[in-house]
């Protein structure tokens, strides 16, 4: 592991600099974890739910108010 940590981060230039390092390749490492956690569940959505010939897809109607509704309120929330 030394060795990746070397070749990601350079060498230390500082006493403290091991342990900002490390908080560095933990960081790292569960920011890949959930990279790899949403992308698995993502292809594996499109996978699973993916066009199958002879499957019919209900008729969808427009809903006025819940589209508004889902335009407006984050508009109002950010200010």
């Amino acid at each position: 592991m030394s060795g990746f940590r070397n070749w990601l981060l350079g060498p230390q230039a500082s006493l403290f600099a091991d342990k900002v390092d490390t908080l560095y390749i933990v960081i790292f490492w569960l920011c890949m974890f959930f990279f790899l956690l949403i992308t698995g569940l993502t292809l594996g959505s499109a996978f699973a739910w993916r066009y199958k010939k002879g499957r019919k897809t209900p008729h969808i109607t427009d809903h006025l108010f819940l589209e508004l509704a889902w335009s407006i309120v984050p508009l109002c929330s950010a200010s």
